[in-house]
């Protein structure tokens, strides 16, 4: 009985591993349907071998209750795309907001007063080996419910041209800069957008 009872700590502890886990999953989805990412502006302009990204996020809290929440940014990660540099976050165009980073990905944190309105804007360089390059959607599914709007640019100096897109792209302006975009409604998108340039 007293060997038994030395390893009682331990299958506590690991009993406690599934549940601390299920009570912060628990915790992340009630904030979840708390707060709704609604929009998203995403610019990306694209040079030799980088493409520059602002990105615009729009989230609105639907309770009556102050909310925390942590939130990310992933970046696309493979043979093509190094890591992202010149990284800015700021809330609501003004105040800048720290981050952690992640594994392909920055970690941040919200705060909402009760039926609160926030911007979120995200600046970065991602270099390339090839003339392609992604921005990363798919992640939306973790809010659990479609934005209501999207719009997306994707601008080439005049000397080059889109080569494909996974979305199509229809032509807005040309000229120094020509911009292609593709607007959404009610998204939740299934698949990354992925592009690519003429050298």
């Amino acid at each position: 009985m007293k060997k038994s009872a030395k390893y009682i700590p331990y299958i506590l502890f690991l009993v406690s591993i599934p549940m601390t886990y299920l009570i912060g999953q628990f915790q992340f989805n009630e904030k979840i349907e708390k707060i709704w990412f609604h929009k998203e502006i995403i610019r990306v302009d694209v040079g030799e071998n980088e493409f520059n990204v602002k990105a615009e996020y729009f989230y609105r809290n639907l309770s009556d209750d102050n909310v925390t929440l942590k939130a990310f940014a992933p970046f696309p990660s493979d043979k093509n795309h190094l890591p992202p540099v010149d990284i800015t976050l700021c809330e609501n165009n003004k105040i800048p907001i720290s981050y952690e980073d992640g594994k392909n990905q920055i970690n941040f944190y919200l705060i909402f007063e009760p039926l609160e309105n926030k911007s979120v804007t995200l600046y970065y360089k991602q270099n390339v080996r090839d003339s392609r390059g992604r921005y990363i959607l798919t992640t939306t599914k973790t809010w659990k419910k479609p934005m209501h709007e999207a719009y997306y640019y994707l601008s080439t100096p005049e000397n080059k041209r889109i080569l494909s897109s996974t979305y199509p792209l229809d032509l807005a302006c040309r000229g120094k800069r020509n911009i292609y975009k593709f607007t959404k409604k009610s998204f939740l998108p299934q698949k990354e957008w992925d592009f690519s340039w003429s050298k």
